[in-house]
């Protein structure tokens, strides 16, 4: 009897289980019918938990960050790095095989390569704000009441360069890639009127014995017409020394050589949902059309190059809600739905994941992505079906 009820359970079992595979398979199957997103193996898929952040680095790796500790693995589920610490609502900056963690509002911040711990700050006032380039240079803003201190420093953690604002709000930093110049975007309140302003500082000691503090150039927007009134959001170095300025009504380009004024500007005509930049393209999504101004189609995205030429655009038709770029691409993210298009704008592949997912990001080839969820992380390869 035993053995009869076993045989019984084992036929329900694959039974279950073939419907469960069918009803995986209908959900990660691309529009075309002949690929399917498919789970590397069981070692990478694993829980993170609620509040984690990943950072893929480009290869066959990624950084998963919790308020627990970091790991990095490999595509393969190999663990190659694992460290405890405890982040409250921890924060991953990344560049490359490079990222710095923090919690917003914490005194401590951890940065860390593939191999484990480059070296952990402990700062007097709360951070809240961290920038971070490839060689592990990395720009830390505190603030303590209405003062707000930025530091930066190399790759030991030794302190090179640091400013105290009472007057102005340090809104963001940059670090260029080559690690010579340090960018910040400052709000001046000292006045009636607003203004915003980025200064430059080189970082290395003999770049800078020429200028005061070793700013070797600052732009004014009140300067600059297209950018009069405008407030500077974010900076982002990309190809280079090329500087990424995005407002919360255009996005321009500084070049080192000459900072001074823009070599482009480019206006947002919708409200910005999503904007990413790396390599040699940045790429926006269009929300609700502005006041006044002239309409882009609601989830509109657009791919432009460092020329400030418009390589291509996407609709979407739908709220976006995520952009991912690398070397490979552009992938596009409506909720649950992804779309991945070339630097050219023809479409690598279309993905619908599950209701909970969060973002999906290429790993070392188009057709290789991690996917975030709320609650785990999940090595998915594209592989084509064939019938026998």
């Amino acid at each position: 009897m035993l053995k009869k009820n076993w045989v019984k359970i084992s036929v329900v079992m694959v039974f279950v289980a073939s419907i469960i595979l069918f009803f995986v398979m209908e959900n990660l199957m691309g529009r075309d019918g002949d690929f399917v997103f498919m789970p590397m193996g069981d070692a990478v898929v694993f829980d993170v938990g609620a509040g984690a952040s990943i950072h893929a680095t480009g290869g066959r790796g990624f950084f998963v960050v919790t308020r627990n500790g970091i790991t990095y693995r490999r595509d393969d589920g190999r663990v190659l790095m694992n460290e405890s610490f405890n982040i409250t609502n921890p924060i991953i900056q990344g560049a490359g095989e490079v990222v710095g963690v923090f919690g917003h509002g914490g005194y401590q911040v951890r940065v860390y390569n593939t191999r484990g711990l480059m070296y952990h700050l402990h700062l007097e006032n709360p951070v809240i704000n961290l920038s971070i380039n490839p060689q592990g240079f990395i720009s830390v803003v505190t603030r303590s009441g209405s003062v707000y201190e930025s530091f930066l420093y190399d790759p030991q953690g030794r302190l090179v360069l640091s400013n105290r604002e009472s007057t102005n709000i340090v809104i963001a930093t940059a670090i260029s890639p080559d690690g010579r110049i340090w960018a910040q975007a400052f709000l001046d309140i000292s006045g009636l009127v607003r203004n915003s302003y980025i200064s430059f500082r080189y970082i290395r000691r003999e770049d800078g014995l020429r200028y005061t503090d070793s700013t070797f150039a600052t732009v004014f927007g009140e300067n600059i017409s297209e950018l009069s009134g405008q407030f500077f959001g974010s900076l982002d170095f990309i190809d280079g020394n090329n500087l990424i300025v995005v407002t919360e009504s255009s996005v321009f380009k500084l070049d080192m050589a000459q900072p001074s004024r823009p070599r482009w500007v480019i206006p947002f005509s919708n409200e910005v949902t999503a904007f990413t930049a790396n390599g040699s393209y940045i790429a926006f999504a269009y929300g609700r059309g502005r006041l006044n101004m002239p309409e882009e189609p609601f989830g509109r995205v657009e791919l432009y190059n460092l020329d400030g030429v418009r390589v291509f655009y996407h609709d979407t038709n739908a709220r976006v809600t995520g952009l991912y770029m690398s070397q490979l691409g552009l992938i596009i993210g409506n909720g649950r739905f992804f779309t991945a298009l070339d630097h050219i704008g023809e479409e690598l592949w279309y993905f619908e994941a599950d209701a909970d997912a969060r973002e999906a990001v290429f790993m070392d080839n188009a057709g290789k992505i991690v996917l975030h969820t709320n609650s785990r992380a999940t090595v998915l390869r594209r592989v084509r079906i064939t019938g026998n």
